[in-house]
């Protein structure tokens, strides 16, 4: 799985659906970051072997630290307009 942006969680924390549960599918890459509060919950690991969930591959983009897309929320009062989930096509 690949994801190139900023993802922000609604709800303090960043999981992976089944984060917990075996078999380990993969690695998640991202090209951007995440903003969550708490957690950023993708799998679990064993001597950094991943167990369940998705091995991390993270690169952050340091644009993000001072330039900012249109009308990216820059404070901590938003409200949720729409919000839709994304399933992924079988492969």
């Amino acid at each position: 799985c690949e994801i190139h942006g900023v993802m922000m969680s609604l709800n303090r924390l960043f999981q992976v659906e089944d984060w917990n549960n075996p078999p380990a599918r993969g690695t998640l890459t991202l090209w951007g970051g995440i903003i969550a509060d708490q957690a950023w919950r993708v799998g679990t690991y064993v001597q950094g072997v991943a167990r369940s969930g998705y091995d991390r591959e993270w690169h952050y983009d340091p644009r993000m630290l001072r330039m900012f897309p249109p009308f990216f929320p820059l404070t901590g009062s938003m409200m949720v307009v729409s919000w839709e989930e994304v399933v992924p096509p079988e492969v």
